[in-house]
């Protein structure tokens, strides 16, 4: 019975989806002198789509505060943003309608509805398949678990070790250029250029994410949970002071999960304080936007000037207009993709994998980074002053066109695979499982603004060593009438 109401829910999911570009094209062929309709229509449809991911997905996993869900919440944010303000017949003060045709406009947001229909249907092809995701550790028991707990947290403080000096020796840097110069400079000045020995202090500084995980997930029930939560409270004030505003949210939605999953369920009055507190966040994000482009700037001018923002509707409007203008990026690969510059048949994910291998002096710059990092690309291509982005939606579309939507099905697949891995209560049954997923989610997630390079370094870089060298410390220690040794 499960089973074919899961099947129901593809079939019909594909079946709205035909009708939708049925509808869609017939519109456009009816209408071809007024396109500013077919632009709202088409925005109705987005939301349409993005709403019915959220209800299939939640008759999959009777889970609605998921990985999975808040990933394609922000994807649609992003890519979408702006067309759900159109819908809404909102004002916009950086409206992509005043720098694009509406042909343009039309060709990335069928483009974008079909990527991410197609995205979510894999995903929702391998929630299917899954007949149980349980994965639980060899002989499972209460002192697996506790030996558990003890190496994700022996694994938290060797990876904050190894991480806090480059952070410091990093975030110094940071602080001092972006204070005197503003944010641009950190772009094209060359201290800042991520190759030789500052791109391994980047690696390093970057260990320091996967450190506070394991230790937020070793530390769940105990009150050290308190204390690192507010020790990243003062790393996300200070990336948010340099004008690194999506590392900080991406913090935020991490530790909704962390407690939902680890300490207490999220109840109703919960999750409206959750809404409530990420609603006065994205007030604050024009303010980060404004500040982190002035000089000569201090913290105590800098809470100044933001507080004067926060609660304010029209700058959460804002937010969601500035975020939502990341189909810029794919526009703009539209435009140029393949009149100026040729479709790259994939080779751009292929690169992203040779990143896996050392530089080792071979380049200035690794040449894989160079291939595959497509937002610099287009940065360079337009001759900008400040990084454009990129996102999981133009990449598809630069690697192979119009087919990349098939591509993009793949890929949600796997997002998927990865994401299920801390459902069927293996968040509480392998909690070292849980902090791999919880990784990659965290390092993932800027994929939706990036390119795929970020997915193969949250793997190779930062999830799959973290999540071994946890199992082997597990296994190393031994626990007898609760008191920690070490094998041997």
């Amino acid at each position: 019975m499960k089973n074919n109401l899961k099947v129901n829910l593809i079939s019909l999911y594909i079946i709205i989806l035909i009708l939708g570009i049925v509808i869609g094209l017939l519109l456009k062929y009816l209408t071809s002198q007024e396109t500013g309709i077919l632009i709202i229509y088409l925005s109705y449809l987005g939301i349409f789509f993005y709403f019915l991911a959220i209800i299939t997905w939640n008759k999959k996993t009777k889970k609605i505060f998921t990985p999975y869900l808040i990933f394609i919440s922000i994807c649609y944010l992003f890519m979408f943003g702006q067309c759900f303000l159109w819908a809404l017949r909102i004002y916009l003060k950086y409206d992509l309608r005043m720098l694009f045709s509406d042909d343009q406009i039309i060709k990335a947001q069928f483009y974008t509805i079909l990527g991410l229909s197609l995205f979510h249907l894999g995903a929702m092809v391998k929630a299917t398949k899954s007949k149980s995701n349980k994965i639980k550790r060899k002989n499972q028991n209460n002192s697996l678990s506790i030996k558990d707990f003890y190496s994700c947290r022996i694994v938290g403080f060797v990876l904050l070790i190894v991480s806090i000096v480059p952070y410091l020796y990093f975030i110094r840097d940071q602080i001092k250029f972006s204070s005197f110069y503003g944010y641009k400079f950190l772009y094209y000045d060359p201290n800042f250029i991520r190759t030789g020995e500052r791109a391994s202090v980047i690696i390093l500084s970057s260990l320091l994410t996967p450190a506070f995980i394991s230790l937020l997930i070793g530390y769940c029930k105990t009150k050290i949970f308190y204390l690192l939560s507010i020790a990243i409270f003062i790393k996300n004030i200070l990336d948010i002071y340099i004008g690194r505003r999506f590392e900080a949210y991406i913090w935020f939605l991490l530790l909704g999960i962390i407690w939902h999953y680890y300490r207490t369920k999220l109840n109703r009055k919960q999750i409206i304080l959750f809404i409530i507190i990420l609603f006065v966040v994205l007030t604050w994000t024009p303010a980060i936007r404004d500040y982190r482009h002035m000089t000569n700037k201090s913290i105590p001018e800098f809470l100044k000037y933001t507080t004067n923002y926060i609660g304010r509707g029209d700058k959460a409007i804002e937010a969601i207009s500035e975020i939502g203008g990341s189909m810029y990026p794919l526009i703009m690969t539209m435009n140029l993709v393949p009149g100026e510059y040729q479709y790259r048949f994939g080779k751009s994910y292929l690169y992203s994998l040779i990143t896996i291998i050392p530089n080792l002096g071979f380049w200035d710059i690794h040449i894989g980074y160079r291939e595959a990092n497509l937002g610099d690309w287009l940065m360079g291509v337009l001759n900008l002053g400040y990084g454009p982005g990129y996102s999981l939606i133009a990449e598809a579309y630069i690697n192979f066109g119009w087919f990349g939507i098939i591509f993009l099905l793949l890929l949600g697949y796997l997002y998927a695979y990865v994401f299920l891995l801390l459902e069927s209560d293996n968040a509480r049954n392998n909690i070292i499982l849980s902090c791999f997923v919880l990784t990659f989610f965290y390092f993932s997630i800027t994929t939706i603004r990036n390119s795929f390079i970020a997915n193969v370094r949250a793997l190779f870089y930062y999830a799959i060593p973290t999540y071994f060298l946890a199992i082997y410390i597990s296994n190393k220690i031994n626990i007898k009438n609760g008191i920690l040794k070490k094998k041997g």
